[in-house]
């Protein structure tokens, strides 16, 4: 079996998949229970933040090493852009990248804007507030959205010994990175 196919059906396809799918299960039934729900929270960040990860991680892969900022807004124009048309846009890409993913990443909570589980299909990038715009991110139109550009991806990994190259290079440079910090670990915990 091929590296990238390896990856994406464990990673990917399970891990992943499985774990957003499970945090729309809680949001659903919580918003299903209301005040009534055994979930105190409905898992917006934490899904929000592991499909912002994910395209961290597949424009690693696609770019053959670590994906600077500037790199994962091509890669969000690229292969997003054709099924969320507004981030087709490479700098507003970026941008979006940068609101959302760092401000979830550091700080817990966007930059600007909020992180919604409702399911909005025709709502993915701004809401309308008080005649105002403001970014959003939903999660559920995200997922759908983030597993048609990945699905893409790896349909286009089968054939493109090029990108098999930069895949297999990025994964080698994760997994040295893993090995360094376990055994950086590994010292410091018997010390």
């Amino acid at each position: 079996m091929p590296l990238h196919t390896a990856v994406f059906k464990d990673q990917i396809w399970g891990f992943l998949c499985n774990d957003i799918e499970s945090c729309l299960t809680v949001a659903t039934e919580a918003r299903a229970a209301g005040s009534r729900s055994r979930f105190k929270g409905r898992l917006n960040f934490p899904a929000a933040s592991m499909l912002l990860s994910a395209i961290d991680l597949a424009a690693g892969y696609y770019v053959g090493r670590e994906a600077k900022t500037k790199e994962i807004g091509v890669f969000i124009a690229k292969d997003l852009g054709p099924h969320a048309p507004k981030l087709a846009d490479e700098a507003i890409a970026k941008k979006w990248y940068e609101v959302f993913r760092h401000g979830l990443a550091h700080a817990v909570s966007p930059k600007a804007g909020t992180v919604s589980l409702d399911p909005h299909p025709e709502v993915f990038f701004f809401i309308l507030s008080h005649s105002e715009k403001i970014p959003v991110l939903v999660v559920p139109t995200l997922f759908v959205v983030l597993k048609k550009a990945l699905r893409e991806y790896e349909t286009e990994l089968d054939t493109n010994s090029s990108l098999q190259a930069q895949f297999q290079r990025r994964h080698d440079e994760l997994v040295k990175g893993d090995f360094k910090a376990m055994r950086a670990f590994m010292t410091l915990c018997r010390e």
